[in-house]
């Protein structure tokens, strides 16, 4: 499961990518355009961009479809977290 939610980073606003380790999640994020690990948020992160936005969903409906299953989504999507269907 990939946990997406908007946020703010060293004064930026970017796109959080939250999961549990997975080296394969990891080599396909970090092909994101702009992407880092952060140590303080714990998560990869990349710049809120209308690119990354799409390359972001893009990401999501792939892995949904390599599991052959919905993947589950936070249900509680507070002023942080972001819909999926928004980006």
């Amino acid at each position: 499961m990939i946990k997406v939610e908007l946020g703010e980073h060293r004064n930026n606003f970017v796109i959080k990518l939250i999961f549990s380790y997975n080296s394969d999640l990891i080599q396909k994020v970090s092909l994101l355009p702009g992407a880092k690990w952060s140590k303080t948020m714990k998560c990869w992160y990349v710049p809120d961009t209308e690119e990354n936005r799409i390359e972001v969903r893009s990401l999501v409906k792939n892995l949904k479809a390599m599991q052959g299953k919905p993947m589950p989504m936070d249900t509680n999507m507070g002023q942080n977290k972001l819909n999926i269907k928004e980006i």
